[in-house]
């Protein structure tokens, strides 16, 4: 006992010691975690940045692409068979000549050429192939067979798409990426443009993360294969396997004995995944830093600490000591009271005087019971003749069924005395919940003989439902005495379970929460999910229950009163159906029970087909609406998504998802196309000032103007008005 007291007082000592050191722990994995945040964010925020420089660089080479498709010279020229004769030589020379040098102004396409499918020819702003010799150039070390790179070039329709295979740049080493776009639509493919890429101009985007001492990043496409890779060892590429369900993440990995930083970002545009990894020592080096100074520290103050505390224990435990005996006696008391206790516990839990399993488990642990299990049942006994005993008696003939029922049977079985003449026994069990059943009825029938002769008395049992959860321990123990009941008053036998028991329906299944989720789903149109759960309530109801007609009767009242209280009668005479509520009320006794539910599911119909009317009517209303709001306000340099939001109350990401949904464009791309399309109708037919029209179609910035209108029409305003102006036609 004083062994005890010690090391409790020297416990209590050594957590007032440790709760200031446990704050300065705290303290620390905050600081900790704030520079491990910030140290990962940093790393998460250059790879995110190369990503969006890549996007947008890839964007300016799709738009370029996209122009050619649709240039004067290869749309005039698409369906000429054979450019390699006399004649036709000299269109092939002018549309050579016509073609921009759109890597010029954009170094990061390095070439482009236009494949003519009729012409078999690829043509660029420099040079003319013929289709054969293209492939030989650029493709024939990354796959050598031409009938399988032709198909997948012009019988495959590309809208800004990478290929599959690699081409190799002419008398150098650098490797190109190729991304397409396919010229004509479907199935209709009358050529395909072709921009290359500098693979080791993607590359220098990873070039920016720290992947030295063992580190590599690579790209893969959305098939999985690598689209480059860079890496500090000569060591074969491994990639890692990444989760399909998040766009980006950083973790640490184990690779080759060596802990690594391992980060990644999905980009949609481009349908390309980043991977970087970096050993972790190289990474957190500041951050480990930190780490391994404060555990220095941390560790000298809890050595100095806890010699105090030793010492300040030993010299205070004297006046400690004295309590050890009155502390063992106490103790003596408590253990006695210990049976009382678990009895009260057996009788509060049968009456259900508990209001949650947690409450159960914490009492049952105080107490030190064993009643564990995941099942538990109650069996009731009945002791009969005992009309003519004293209470003495009484007690004998209890103690004696318990002391028997203890050794004879195996299982932990608790009791508690119902009245004069009952027992309940709770047990508990590990075996399933269709075995327990079995299990008791096979213990007390090798009990029973034994029980009557020794008692000298007549005993009864009844075994109440299996249940998986001590709460409802209560509703066996009624279960249980119900059966008692049954067997005194309609059969001779010594054992019953409950489910035994003959049983009546008296109930119909239509409980509150299904009432209101039915009401809902008719609300908000969705007839899919409410047919469904009518056919749930019907089956439940018609099929599985079998209740007498007055029972269906109410049952069918409750089934139609849903729609009135869900409804009310104000919202009922505003539905152009209303008319058929109001028969179905009068005449509702006046044919049979199908009829009636026949009626009342073909209201419920009836019901939801309107509510989605209505909800497509709206949307559509919606939708003009907006519309008209965007053309009346377009041309206003502040007008933007949160304007329309604000004018029709509705939430900025609901407004976006709803005009992609209603209209087929994003919000940004039809505005910008109508501030397009009404600066060209003023370049072509005005003289207006080009500073003036920007500000006529939305624009406050002219070199926001300018490059828009360039990415979209390949030329500046003022060439496009010299090209197309009215002083030119």
């Amino acid at each position: 006992m004083r062994t005890k007291l010690y090391t409790r007082y020297f416990s209590t000592s050594i957590i007032i010691l440790i709760v200031p050191l446990f704050i300065g722990v705290i303290a620390y994995n905050i600081a900790f975690n704030a520079v491990e945040k910030k140290q990962k964010d940093s790393n998460m925020a250059i790879l995110e940045q190369s990503i969006e420089v890549l996007e947008y660089r890839f964007e300016e080479v799709g738009n370029i692409l996209e122009q050619l498709t649709v240039h004067n010279k290869v749309q005039k020229n698409i369906n000429v068979k054979d450019f390699y004769t006399q004649q036709n030589i000299v269109l092939l020379r002018d549309i050579i000549t016509n073609l921009l040098n759109y890597n010029m102004s954009n170094n990061f396409l390095h070439d482009y050429y236009i494949i003519l499918k009729k012409g078999e020819v690829a043509v660029s702003a420099s040079t003319a192939y013929k289709l054969k010799n293209f492939y030989n150039t650029y493709f024939y070390n990354s796959i050598g067979n031409y009938e399988q790179w032709y198909s997948d070039i012009l019988d495959v329709y590309h809208m800004k798409d990478f290929f599959k295979y690699k081409a190799y740049e002419i008398n150098g080493d650098s490797v190109l990426i190729a991304y397409m776009q396919s010229i004509g639509f479907g199935k209709d493919i009358k050529g395909t443009v072709i921009g290359f890429v500098k693979e080791e101009e993607v590359q220098s985007m990873l070039k920016r993360l720290n992947i030295s001492d063992g580190g590599f990043a690579y790209i893969i496409d959305k098939t999985g294969e690598v689209v480059t890779s860079l890496s500090t060892n000569s060591d074969k590429l491994d990639t890692i396997e990444i989760p399909e369900n998040k766009d980006k993440d950083l973790f640490s990995k184990n690779i080759n004995n060596k802990q690594m930083m391992i980060s990644y970002a999905k980009s949609r545009k481009l349908g390309w995944t980043f991977v970087v990894a970096q050993p972790s020592g190289g990474v957190m080096k500041e951050v480990n830093q930190i780490k391994y100074l404060i555990m220095i520290i941390s560790s000298i103050a809890l050595i100095i600490g806890l010699a105090l505390v030793i010492y300040v224990t030993y010299n205070n435990m004297r006046p400690v000591k004295l309590l050890a005996d009155d502390n063992k006696r106490l103790s003596e008391e408590l253990t006695a009271q210990i049976p009382l206790l678990k009895s009260v516990f057996i009788e509060r839990l049968l009456r259900g005087s508990f209001k949650t399993s947690e409450e159960i488990q914490n009492r049952q642990k105080k107490l030190n019971m064993t009643l564990v299990g995941i099942n538990y049942g109650v069996v009731i006994i009945c002791i009969k003749d005992t009309y003519d005993k004293t209470n003495d008696d009484l007690t004998i003939k209890h103690l004696l069924v318990k002391d028997t029922i203890t050794n004879l049977v195996k299982k932990n079985v608790y009791f508690n005395d119902v009245d004069d003449n009952k027992i309940a026994m709770v047990f508990s069990f590990e075996e399933d919940m269709e075995e327990c059943t079995g299990i008791l009825e096979n213990i007390i029938n090798s009990i029973y003989p034994k029980v009557n002769t020794i008692t000298n008395c007549n005993t009864i049992y009844s075994i109440g439902d299996i249940c998986s959860n001590m709460i409802d321990i209560p509703r066996s123990f009624e279960q249980a005495m119900q059966g008692i009941d049954y067997i005194e008053l309609y059969t001779d036998k010594n054992l019953i379970s409950y489910c035994d028991i003959p049983k009546s329906t008296e109930a119909y299944y239509f409980p509150q929460d299904i009432e209101n989720r039915l009401i809902n789903l008719v609300k908000s149109g969705e007839e899919k999910e409410v047919n469904a759960l009518l056919r749930q309530i019907c089956n439940e109801n018609i099929i599985n229950r079998q209740l007498s007609p007055e029972i269906i009767n109410l049952f069918l009242n409750d089934f139609l009163g849903a729609i009135i209280k869900g409804y009310g009668q104000n919202t009922v005479n505003d539905i152009p159906i209303e008319k058929n509520i109001k028969i179905l009320i009068n005449e509702f006794n006046t044919y049979a029970d199908t009829k009636k539910l026949s009626s009342i599911l073909e209201l419920y119909s009836e019901l939801t087909e309107f509510y989605n009317g209505k909800k497509k009517s709206h949307n559509d209303k919606l939708k003009s609406s907006i519309i008209n709001y965007i053309y009346d306000n377009y041309n206003k340099y502040d007008f933007s998504l949160v304007n329309v939001a604000d004018q029709f109350c509705l939430a900025e990401a609901y407004l976006s998802q709803f005009f992609k949904e209603q209209v087929g464009q994003n919000f940004s791309v039809y505005v910008q196309n109508l501030r397009m399309s009404k600066a060209e109708k003023l370049l072509i037919e005005t003289d207006m000032p080009i500073k003036k029209i920007i500000q006529e179609v939305g624009y406050n910035s002219l070199n926001t103007f300018g490059k828009a209108f360039k990415r979209i029409h390949g030329l500046s305003s003022t060439e496009f008005r010299n090209l197309y102006g009215k002083n030119n036609i």
